[in-house]
């Protein structure tokens, strides 16, 4: 019979020798993997971001677009600025927004795919918060926009990037 518990090793989650970052990883794999089989509209996406993003560093951006001023002014002044796309590209980050607007609806599974990512990383409703995510070591390290400008922004990811490999 086949047992997805065992091939993925999810029965010794309880055993006090397997690592707490390492059952995590195992059962956000797990979560992941039930997300894709269940939602096969999203089959390509997934897959083509799972193979171009692997090893990326990802910048999530939690956001309100339509209603929070900081987000407004993190997108005018440093998100859509050319030249900081570009120094994110060569430092190996990708950016993705994970955008919570008010006044806008939604497709059903964005928004989904938004709260299952705000649980992931204990987002608190700060708006704009940032979470740099390393996915080798399964680490992030969360921070906020207080009006930087566009290269004080790109020196600040780059401090919080030293930290995460710390």
């Amino acid at each position: 019979m086949f047992d997805i518990c065992s091939m993925l090793g999810l029965e010794n989650l309880h055993n006090p020798g397997v690592k707490p970052n390492e059952a995590a990883g195992r059962i956000q794999f797990f979560l992941f993997l039930l997300f894709f089989l269940f939602h096969p509209s999203q089959a390509k996406a997934l897959q083509r971001t799972a193979k171009d993003s692997s090893n990326s560093i990802t910048l999530y951006i939690f956001s309100g677009s339509d209603w929070c001023p900081n987000c407004l002014k993190l997108k005018q002044r440093v998100l859509d600025k050319e030249n900081f796309q570009k120094k994110l590209q060569d430092s190996g980050i990708r950016i993705v927004v994970l955008d919570f607007p008010q006044k806008r609806k939604q497709d059903p599974e964005v928004v989904k795919f938004n709260r299952l990512m705000a649980e992931k990383f204990g987002f608190d409703g700060g708006f704009p918060t940032l979470v740099l995510y390393e996915p080798v070591k399964n680490t992030y390290i969360k921070f906020l926009y207080h009006n930087e400008d566009e290269e004080s922004f790109h020196k600040l990811i780059l401090n919080e990037l030293n930290v995460l490999y710390e």
